[in-house]
């Protein structure tokens, strides 16, 4: 049985999937995040680092000096602070996670060397303002998502006067040690404004922002203005569901469906899929809307494995699926075959 031990890790509101910015990030000077304005382990859970034996090769700051740790197992509860507002969050257990060996981490480095994560990193961090970092993959621990056992974004609140040693270093002790409370009361906004989203956490707040809602009016914005009109967000359909957005494309005199994520273009195609076809052919909210192409758009390029992905389901299975990236940088859409 792994040991069981406990790690801080640096606060997030994208999940770990992308940074989020300096918001609730640590507000001691000699800190890494506070000088730099973020942490690597603000990518613990993005799936691009799954590598090829299947685990997803992450970072722990709590493992900056894995010496007495290198090669072991353990089962890593993780939590995180607030900064701006004291919270004190449980994030979830990372089970049978392994320390990375000296070998390990070179391969790690190399595999990740290969599929360019030092320009997709700077691309996330550009995102959030940041431009200065030192371009390097910090793996040094892995783990299997299939066996880590996540709690976001319902977090437990950490009893503060409790559990003592907010350090970044690995602490023993398992889940109880914390002294969780009830689970947090998080109360979202409606999708009718573009502001950012208040998100109660026992009686302080945080702001997560409303990505989605910022690149569907982008998006529509961009649509206007490049052959289509008559576009519709949040179009109800038969059954109740909302297509992010239509547009009625003027060239092929047809309606094009829009289904906006927010993640990774592979993470993006496997949420939207089911959605857009039901969308699309479950139901229509009219003879005259069925649409003729439909679109899963993303703020990431797709990968070559992406593109070869929905060319199989357009060959394969006749499905009018394709994919768009919008970049917010240059406030335009690109299509499968383009590139910035």
């Amino acid at each position: 049985m792994a040991i069981e031990k406990i790690a801080r890790i640096c606060w997030n509101t994208n999940n770990w999937h992308r940074p989020s910015g300096s918001e609730g990030k640590s507000k001691t000077k000699q800190s890494y995040e506070k000088k730099q304005g973020f942490g690597h382990e603000e990518w613990l859970f993005d799936e691009r680092m799954i590598l090829k034996d299947g685990y997803l090769y992450g970072y722990l700051q709590a493992l900056l000096e894995p010496k007495c740790h290198k090669g072991k197992v353990y089962d890593i509860h993780l939590f995180t602070i607030n900064s701006d507002t004291g919270d004190r969050l449980y994030v979830g257990c990372l089970r049978e996670a392994e320390v990375l060996t000296d070998e390990q981490r070179s391969w790690a480095k190399e595999e990740c060397s290969k599929r360019g994560m030092q320009n997709l990193m700077s691309e996330d961090l550009r995102a959030v303002g940041i431009t200065n970092w030192d371009g390097k993959v910090h793996p040094n621990v892995r783990f299997k998502m299939d066996q880590a056992e996540l709690e976001y974004p319902m977090h437990h609140v950490i009893d503060k006067d409790h559990f003592s040693g907010w350090r970044y270093n690995l602490m023993d002790g398992g889940k109880e040690r914390l002294n969780l409370c009830a689970v947090a009361d998080v109360q979202v906004e409606t999708r009718q404004s573009t502001d950012a989203i208040t998100c109660s956490i026992s009686s302080p707040v945080y702001i997560k922002e409303q990505r989605h809602k910022e690149l569907q009016i982008a998006l529509e914005g961009y649509l206007r203005q490049n052959g289509y009109s008559n576009t519709d967000l949040e179009a109800v359909t038969p059954l109740g569901g909302r297509i992010d957005l239509r547009a009625y494309h003027i060239a092929s005199k047809s309606w094009h469906y829009f289904e906006i994520k927010v993640y990774d273009a592979r993470q993006s195609i496997r949420e939207a899929l089911g959605q857009i076809l039901e969308y699309a052919h479950y139901t229509l909210i009219s003879k005259d809307s069925k649409p003729s192409k439909l679109f899963i758009v993303g703020p990431e390029a797709p990968t070559d494995l992406d593109l070869k992905y929905l060319g199989r389901l357009r060959r394969n299975y006749k499905l009018p699926i394709h994919y768009a990236y919008f970049s917010f940088k240059d406030k335009k859409l690109y299509g499968e075959t383009e590139t910035k």
